[in-house]
């Protein structure tokens, strides 16, 4: 693998960018990583903006799917019907169950 200390293991291309970066002075490696870590620093800036709109969005999209759902058991009564046939069939549940295990 091409590094610094083996240059043996380095493509013609990889051997001239490591010889021109050996020509800079300290400052200006210095320069080059601080400009590379600054714009680390914005790239992730960016993707936790971003993710954070998306909790945002997922926040409400969750809030809008749980309204709904509890709407149509208010609107259907369904707790009442669960109750009715737990109390009034409580044979049908065993019944459909033991026919369901005996089709598959």
């Amino acid at each position: 693998m091409c590094s610094v200390g083996k240059l043996d293991a380095c493509s013609k291309a990889e051997k001239k960018i490591i010889a021109d970066l050996r020509k800079k002075t300290r400052e200006e490696l210095d320069q080059i990583t601080d400009n590379v870590h600054e714009r680390i620093m914005k790239a992730e800036e960016t993707y936790e903006a971003a993710v954070e709109k998306l909790q945002q969005q997922f926040e409400e999209i969750t809030k809008d799917y749980n309204k709904e759902i509890e709407s149509v058991r208010v609107e259907t009564n369904f707790k009442w019907v669960q109750q009715v046939l737990l109390t009034d069939f409580p044979d049908d549940d065993e019944e459909e169950s033991s026919a369901a295990g005996e089709e598959l």
